[in-house]
């Protein structure tokens, strides 16, 4: 049921978006070493990607790069394609890696939760909020499909954006259903036929999990089991949900990858990926 709200000025938009995200780079920027497991994860599943589907590689929420081993990934032939809302973060990661520019493919600024064009003050509803939500502006920032469409825990931080833009007593989660599947059918879109569409998200860490900080990696998956059923883990962010959303985007069968432990300072995040197959690049979850 839609609920009515006072006009409130939405405190999202372009500017904000990189400003929030940024800071949130700035306190990270040095974590290259606790990063380790986290990107020798997501550096092993691009690049087995990549050798079965091809080297054209485009990367949505690169960040820093610290989850990611660029020179291992470049040295195996892979194009790379960067986006991220915070590029000078990007930029700055691949020159802390030793590279040039030009051993990247791209590096392209995009504002991925389509969240900065909506002024929630001007909608009367959660349905109306859904109907404005427009991502088709990643895919306009792309001529090509690529072989490999990959998010590295980025949906968390969108639907942090996504409740700085909602009025305060608004529901959520049909929301963040609506963010999510649309997100994946963007990805989708800009995925070759027979490419391999990637998400990979953190769910849970150890602000309401610390058994995170003693559970080893083989131990994870029951841990998480635990997590799921009790309800605790990031809004938005179930993988059966998204393994149905990837599914039926994609028109594939899902896979899911084993999950692994994201060191962040002192706070560690669960993480999983979960792959399909592009078949349908027309399918629609909206």
């Amino acid at each position: 049921m839609a609920h009515l709200s006072p006009a409130r000025q939405s405190n999202v938009n372009d500017d904000s978006i990189c400003d929030f995200e940024a800071a949130i780079n700035a306190k990270t920027r040095s974590s290259w070493n606790s990063y380790r497991q986290h990107r020798q994860e997501i550096t092993r599943i691009i690049l087995s990607a990549s050798q079965k589907h091809g080297q054209n590689v485009l990367i949505l929420g690169a960040g820093n790069c610290n989850d990611l081993d660029l020179n291992r990934l470049v040295s195996k032939g892979t194009d790379l394609h960067l986006a991220d809302v915070d590029i000078e973060s990007s930029l700055e990661g691949v020159k802390r890696q030793g590279l040039t520019s030009d051993a990247i493919a791209s590096v392209k600024k995009i504002e991925m939760s389509g969240l900065s064009t909506i002024d929630s003050s001007t909608l009367a509803s959660e349905s109306s909020f859904a109907a404005a939500l427009d991502l088709d502006q990643i895919c306009t920032h792309y001529v090509e499909h690529f072989d490999v469409v990959i998010c590295t825990c980025v949906f968390s931080q969108m639907a942090g954006a996504l409740r700085r833009a909602t009025q305060p007593d608004w529901d959520q989660s049909d929301l963040l259903v609506t963010l999510r599947r649309r997100f994946i059918n963007e990805m989708n879109r800009l995925t070759a036929a027979g490419g391999l569409v990637i998400w990979i998200s953190d769910l849970v860490s150890t602000d309401t999990c610390p058994e995170i900080h003693t559970t080893p990696t083989e131990a994870l998956p029951s841990l998480l089991k635990v997590c799921l059923n009790s309800g605790n883990f990031l809004s938005g962010t179930h993988p059966q949900r998204v393994f149905e959303d990837l599914a039926k985007a994609t028109g594939s069968t899902a896979v899911m990858h084993r999950p692994w432990i994201w060191s962040m300072g002192a706070r560690k995040y669960a993480v999983y990926a979960i792959s399909a197959v592009s078949v349908d690049q027309q399918s629609s979850n909206s």
